[in-house]
């Protein structure tokens, strides 16, 4: 059944891990020993209940997170600036849902820092209005979902390009839900944040300089996603 329009990622926790039940167990009875890439939704909050319940090495268990989101605001960045989305480096962080912030204090285009060309240019990039395009970022599942009930190309694409990173070890910076332990203030949470990618899973998670704001938006984030993983531990 597709989701609902007015229905939030975490609102499907419960469906999620009664299905991740049921296959766990003969994956590991398998003698499965290779990378869980996890897309189910809330991603954050069901990796982090399969990595309790798998107990592979956290490098090992991770999910796509707000890869799919980054590309989202790449695009809309693009289409209000005019360049190509290939020249711009920008990353959606925190949850893969309503509550995920970008920083923008580390949005470049062709190396530039975006901020620095809103100053020098008011006429044209300073008119961005970033908390909307934030937020058309963070919504945008739900246009899509209202036009077409559905959203799995685009998580496709997304999975198809940790996949490509993992087989061929390329070594890639992406954006992956992954165990915090201390970076960015965070520990005992699954949440998006930069990593180094390669064959044998998350080798390093890139710790970036947030600045208060951002930090602050970032942690409210991680709150729901531990809200929810609290949650998760009720569900029977």
């Amino acid at each position: 059944m597709p989701p609902a329009p007015n229905k939030s990622r975490l609102d499907f926790l419960e469906g999620t891990l009664k299905e991740v039940d049921t296959i766990i167990d003969p994956i590991l009875n398998s003698g499965f020993d290779g990378i869980f890439v996890v897309i189910s939704n809330p991603v954050d909050v069901v990796t982090h209940y399969i990595y309790e319940k798998t107990n592979f090495p956290k490098n090992k268990v991770f999910g796509t997170g707000t890869t799919l989101d980054s590309s989202r605001l790449r695009r809309i960045l693009s289409k209000e600036t005019g360049i190509d989305p290939k020249s711009i480096q920008a990353y959606s962080m925190g949850e893969h849902g309503d509550s995920q912030m970008v920083p923008w204090s580390h949005v470049y285009l062709g190396g530039k820092p975006l901020l620095d060309l809103m100053k020098e240019k008011p006429d044209t990039f300073g008119k961005l209005n970033l908390d909307d395009i934030a937020k058309r970022a963070a919504l945008a599942a739900y246009e899509i979902i209202e036009g077409k009930g559905c959203t799995e190309f685009g998580i496709g694409v997304g999975l198809t390009e940790i996949v490509k990173t993992i087989l061929h070890n390329e070594r890639k910076i992406l954006p992956a839900t992954t165990l915090l332990e201390g970076q960015y203030g965070q520990t005992d949470v699954f949440a998006s944040v930069p990593v180094v990618m390669t064959k044998d899973g998350i080798e390093e998670i890139v710790e970036i300089n947030l600045t208060d704001d951002e930090q602050e938006k970032f942690s409210n984030s991680c709150a729901i996603i531990k809200e929810y993983i609290e949650k998760a531990k009720h569900i029977k």
